[in-house]
């Protein structure tokens, strides 16, 4: 389960950006499920900034944000972002040299193959 947040960040705050997400990703990263985390600028667009958290489901995604030190420590600067964000479940993926891979919606709504 992938948990994407966009931020838009001008020069001058970029060095607090980079301050609350090494902060952020600290907490996060001490909770049951999480797998990785990456925060990326944009090649073309150097005020628009990704981060895409990743975990092993949408449950542990939900508990993470109802930790304590989540709710304290990282919600307030995930509410920053704009309003492209959300999760997003991996129902198909690859690895360099891999099979592509497929897996059960863990959602309700079923989805086609």
């Amino acid at each position: 389960m992938l948990a994407v947040f966009r931020f838009r960040v001008p020069p001058a705050q970029r060095p607090a950006l980079l301050d609350q997400a090494r902060q952020s990703l600290q907490v996060l990263a001490q909770r049951p499920g999480f797998v990785g985390a990456r925060l990326a600028r944009a090649a073309d667009e150097p005020d628009d900034w990704l981060l895409v958290t990743e975990w092993t489901g949408i449950g542990p995604w939900r508990r993470a944000l109802s930790d304590y030190d989540v709710r304290v420590q990282v919600i307030p600067w995930l509410a920053e972002a704009g309003e492209q964000q959300g999760a997003y479940e991996v129902l198909i993926s690859a690895a360099p040299g891999g099979p592509v891979t497929e897996r059960a919606p863990d959602l309700a709504e079923e989805i086609p193959r």
